[in-house]
């Protein structure tokens, strides 16, 4: 069971029974970015699939995304970030948008889970607000069209958590 080992990705098990051999080859489980409580006393790995795998410590700057929580949540390693996987793939893929559009997000923060809401930073400051339940369809080219209106820089924040509109200030 992999569960007791949560920072190994996959194991293969190779036997061969006339060599007498067993061939043991592990995967380790790849940072994507780190998950914190609010008050980031107690950090953990992140994985590209959501896992949590291990503690690591508070991290600060542009190099490791970094994901406030603030629901007062207990992390084990093992489990998911979200109870439903497609609210990771949502976060994950929004980010990777605006990544791709020259806005990197440096931080994250989760809002209330009730409200299924989360909150991307930019190295440029703006903030961008998100649904947990969707990613917003065409993000791409609706970013590239927004940079043609607005300065995207500029804006303190862009709010795409209702679908097919966009507010911001």
């Amino acid at each position: 069971s992999l569960y007791r080992i949560p920072a190994v990705k996959d194991l293969k098990i190779e036997t061969d029974f006339w060599k007498r051999s067993v061939k043991i080859s592990a995967r380790e489980r790849q940072l994507w970015g780190v998950v914190c409580d609010e008050n980031n006393l107690s950090c953990f790995g992140l994985d590209e699939n959501g896992v949590i795998f291990g503690k690591v410590p508070s991290v600060s700057g542009f190099l490791i995304l970094k994901i406030s929580d603030i629901n007062k949540r207990f992390f084990f390693p093992g489990q998911g970030l979200f109870s439903r996987p497609e609210w990771f793939a949502n976060l994950k893929q929004s980010i990777e948008v605006l990544n791709r559009n020259g806005l990197k997000v440096v931080s994250a923060e989760i809002g209330d889970l009730s409200l299924r809401e989360w909150t991307a930073r930019t190295a440029k400051g703006s903030n961008f607000y998100f649904s947990l339940n969707f990613s917003p369809e065409n993000l791409d080219s609706v970013l590239k069209n927004l940079k043609k209106e607005i300065n995207v820089g500029a804006a303190g924040y862009i709010d795409l958590r209702v679908p097919n509109r966009i507010y911001y200030k």
